[in-house]
């Protein structure tokens, strides 16, 4: 199928996060990818569970995909949100790390950043690996 296409394409990159603290292993609780082309990437996918948002954890997530963006020498991230109902709570979340709105249309809104510009508070309680 296409996501496993994706997988397997050294045109992108995907990661899968878990979380466990001190009371209980909450298992998966983000997916994130995205392609890469020419000078710039596109965030294909940033996924996270509703039993953790608000945590914090959508930061320090964000953060480790940045960095991966950086590991690959581009200038430029492209994402997009699309407008669904249970997309309501990471509405305006691009604009909260430093994105900036390209397009508004009924179904999704598209965002740029300069990835030289992009500092993302990540969660200092967090630790990614």
């Amino acid at each position: 199928n296409e996501f496993h296409n994706r997988l397997n394409s050294s045109n992108f990159l995907y990661r899968l996060a878990t979380m466990r603290d001190k009371y209980t292993n909450h298992g998966s609780i983000a997916l994130y990818g995205f392609k890469v082309m020419d000078n710039e990437i596109e965030i294909d996918h940033f996924l996270l569970s509703c039993r953790v948002l608000g945590r914090g954890i959508e930061l320090s997530v964000f953060g480790h995909l940045v960095d991966l963006a950086r590991s690959k020498s581009v200038d430029n991230i492209k994402a997009y949100y699309v407008k669904t109902d249970k997309s309501t709570p990471s509405n305006g979340f691009y604009e909260q790390v430093g994105f900036i709105k390209d397009t508004d249309t009924q179904e999704k809104v598209s965002y740029y950043a300069n990835i030289d510009t992009l500092t993302i508070k990540e969660t200092p309680w967090i630790k990614m690996n």
